[in-house]
């Protein structure tokens, strides 16, 4: 029996996709990488990421051209997006962490389990690699003003079936916010440290005792969670780490995408 395979139909000439190629095939405009997809004759995907600036020739093509764009913005220096390590934020695997998530997950694994915790701490044992291009690309499409991507088929962003799908972290349970008491079992915080000197004053050997698992939940939170740009593990999520440590069922996919 003799099968067929169907065939795409050839690019459109007057499509989006054909016209912004065109435009990116001016010597003067400077691509990082093009990651335009063509998905048929119609429609087309993302791209390209831009090295300098947007260029003006596409502002007829974009949805926000008028709008300030995150990579126009002189806060942030884009161009060291070509380094290896663009953020110092950005996580890469730590053998010292690794051992100290390893020695808890054999103690704790089962209650991170109950409380909906696991997937997302044990997503913080391996590196997620940055796609740059990527990155820099979805962000001539993101708007400041209702933190969404704006496109041609209308508004996009994040919901809270993402973050349950993408971290496991539960998109409902006891509401977590700033106004956590519950300091059992207690842990008291001193100074703030940066991350490294913390996993060598906080991280212990043998037997893992409460107050531990809350020093460990509390460096996640920080560092894995919410990405302090202070670089530094700060007081803010102590109260949200004891909750963890006492076997809370808390709801923190809402607080995590309310942060994001």
């Amino acid at each position: 029996m003799a099968t067929h395979k169907a065939h795409a139909p050839p690019p459109n000439p007057n499509s989006l996709a054909i016209q912004i190629k065109k435009i990116l095939a001016d010597e003067h405009i400077a691509v990082t990488h093009d990651i335009l997809v063509i998905v048929n004759s119609d429609r087309v995907g993302l791209g390209p990421a831009f090295q300098l600036g947007f260029p003006s020739q596409l502002t007829p093509m974009y949805p926000l051209a008028e709008e300030t764009l995150p990579s126009e913005s002189p806060c942030l220096d884009w161009h060291k997006f070509t380094m290896d390590i663009p953020n110092r934020l950005w996580h890469r695997p730590d053998a010292k962490y690794v051992e100290w998530l390893d020695r808890m997950l054999e103690a704790k694994g089962d209650l991170w389990r109950q409380i909906g915790i696991r997937d997302a701490i044990l997503l913080s044992r391996s590196l997620i690699d940055m796609d740059k291009n990527l990155f820099l690309a979805a962000s001539q499409f993101w708007s400041v003003t209702t933190n969404s991507f704006h496109f041609k088929v209308g508004l996009m962003a994040p919901t809270l079936q993402d973050v349950a799908f993408l971290t496991g972290l539960r998109p409902h349970g006891i509401e977590a916010n700033y106004f956590l008491s519950q300091r059992t079992p207690y842990f008291e915080y001193k100074e703030p440290l940066s991350f490294a000197p913390f996993i060598n004053d906080y991280a212990k050997k043998g037997p893992v005792e409460d107050s531990e698992h809350v020093t460990f939940l509390f460096y996640w939170l920080n560092k894995f969670i919410f990405c302090v740009s202070a670089n530094r593990v700060t007081k803010d999520f102590i109260d949200l780490a004891c909750a963890l440590a006492s076997g809370q069922k808390l709801a923190l996919g809402p607080l995590v995408l309310a942060h994001l």
